[in-house]
């Protein structure tokens, strides 16, 4: 005989057939061939190279050399961490330079990020309509998907978040302080975490706040930190270390930066949410807020990671809409838990029906608005970003390729993917003329980029005597720099 609550549990694994059906076919239509010829990914793939090349200090010389000779110097660091290479230099040995491998890779850590994450959440939840509400949220939301089609570290950094708290939970949760083996892991898999992006060391803060919680006394209490230790030691052995060039970025911290952040934090929920209206974004950190109070003795060590998470990208210098990809799943928890709260006391069955009105109404938008960009299909590459495997694109490599010297520099704005396809060192030349020449021996023109990491067009149109224009198609032009 079927109990009430076995019948609920039946309901919910019913309808997660359905919602990984679903998820699996939307990732699969966001994913195209190519990529966007513009962004961090080349670098990715560079040190993903390393791996199996064992060049690894020659691409951190050869990145210094390049930042150091560029015009503006903070759009890289010198490398990243080696985590998301790592993870990358699979598919690459496997398929090569084959960024639907690539994706499809990111695709299966988001879809594995958000099982982990309903798991995490249905653990310590009775009511199953708040992680499946969640997991619909995430799951069918543009923002995510969009990631799905790009070659980055976001999506292995979500996963590897949510299984950190979910072992952290298992190692220390309701009270428990384990011993053995799975702390030892436990240690790799925190230090492994933060080798994607360095905000993983916050989630040393959630491990501890968690061992304090459940009373771990003793060798116990040091044995996923001895782990740590030993793992980042041999992992400095065998991987040169360029990322910490980038905690330099914090003397660009500024009053007006901070206050643009804060602005940009307030309206970023309503943005990946599809309401970006300023009361849902009132009504969104409102129930956030109570949620949080909520959820301090449930929800401990995910308190612990986001709060400090949420401090650090309010003071950092770069304003940028993705490192939300692993701060909104807790800030929509937080969301859900106050408008559970706040429901609740409209009465019991009241509240349990407004509960489910509103997150329904949530996750109908949300698909709605996922049913749009699918039917839509707008076009991935533009002549502002073209694919970077496109015919204007391979003509660009092979020429250089062909006629420029292995000791040339080439100047462009997307200077990372140049030193990628060509192994030239590259470097981005903008603003004013200068003593160009003592820099670089060919550039690289973006013709729809405008100023954007360049020279405006009129610089070459005016100094032809400087720029020699050897190649132009419908996206590029290059020019051989003329040496007085």
């Amino acid at each position: 005989m079927i109990t009430g609550l076995s019948r609920k549990r039946l309901i919910e694994c019913l309808l997660l057939v359905p919602v990984a059906v679903a998820l699996v076919y939307c990732t699969s239509r966001f994913i195209t061939a190519g990529c966007v010829f513009n962004g961090d990914f080349p670098l990715y793939l560079r040190q993903a190279l390393c791996v199996w090349q064992g060049d690894a200090e020659k691409v951190l010389h050869d990145m210094q050399q390049m930042i150091d000779m560029s015009t503006y110097q903070r759009y890289s660091p010198v490398l990243y961490p080696w985590g998301g290479p790592l993870l990358l230099s699979v598919p690459l040995k496997c398929f090569g330079m084959d960024y639907q491998a690539f994706k499809i890779t990111e695709t299966v850590f988001f879809i594995g990020a958000l099982a982990v994450f309903y798991l995490l959440f249905r653990q310590r939840e009775k009511n199953g309509l708040l992680p499946l509400a969640a997991v619909i949220l995430l799951g069918f939301n543009t923002f995510y998907l969009y990631f799905c089609n790009y070659v980055s570290c976001e999506l292995f950094f979500l996963f590897f978040i949510a299984a950190s708290l979910w072992g952290i939970h298992r190692c220390y949760g309701n009270g428990q302080c384990r011993s053995g083996a799975l702390p030892l892991l436990l240690g790799v898999l925190l230090l492994f975490t933060a080798q994607i992006r360095t905000e993983g060391y916050v989630l040393f803060a959630s491990l501890m706040v968690a061992q304090f919680r459940s009373g771990c006394r003793g060798r116990r209490l040091m044995l996923p930190y001895l782990s740590a230790a030993l793992f980042f030691l041999c992992w400095n052995c065998c991987f040169p270390s360029g990322y910490l060039s980038h905690f330099h970025h914090l003397e660009y911290v500024t009053p007006a930066g901070i206050w643009q952040n804060m602005q940009s934090f307030f309206f970023n929920p309503g943005i990946l949410m599809a309401f970006p209206h300023f009361s849902f974004c009132i009504a969104f950190w409102l129930f956030t807020g109570v949620g949080l109070a909520c959820c301090i003795r449930r929800y401990p060590a995910e308190i612990a990671y986001f709060l400090p998470v949420c401090l650090l990208l309010i003071v950092w210098p770069y304003n940028e809409i993705r490192y939300w990809t692993h701060v909104f799943p807790f800030a929509l928890l937080f969301f859900l838990k106050g408008m559970e709260w706040a429901v609740e006391y409209g009465g019991a069955c009241w509240g349990k029906r407004a509960f489910a009105v509103v997150s329904g109404l949530l996750c109908v938008n949300m698909l709605c608005n996922v049913a749009t960009v699918v039917k839509a299909e707008a076009p991935v590459y533009t002549s502002l970003n073209p694919d970077i495997e496109s015919e204007d694109a391979r003509e660009v490599f092979g020429y250089l390729n062909l006629h420029s010297s292995p000791d040339d520099v080439v100047a462009c704005g997307e200077s990372r993917a140049i030193y990628l396809y060509t192994g030239r060192l590259s470097c981005n030349l903008s603003g004013k003329l200068d003593d160009m020449q003592a820099t670089a021996d060919w550039y690289v023109e973006f013709l729809f980029r405008q100023t954007y990491l360049q020279y405006p067009h009129s610089t070459f149109r005016e100094n032809r005597h400087r720029f020699e224009k050897v190649l132009q198609n419908n996206t590029f032009a290059v020019y051989r720099i003329v040496k007085p």
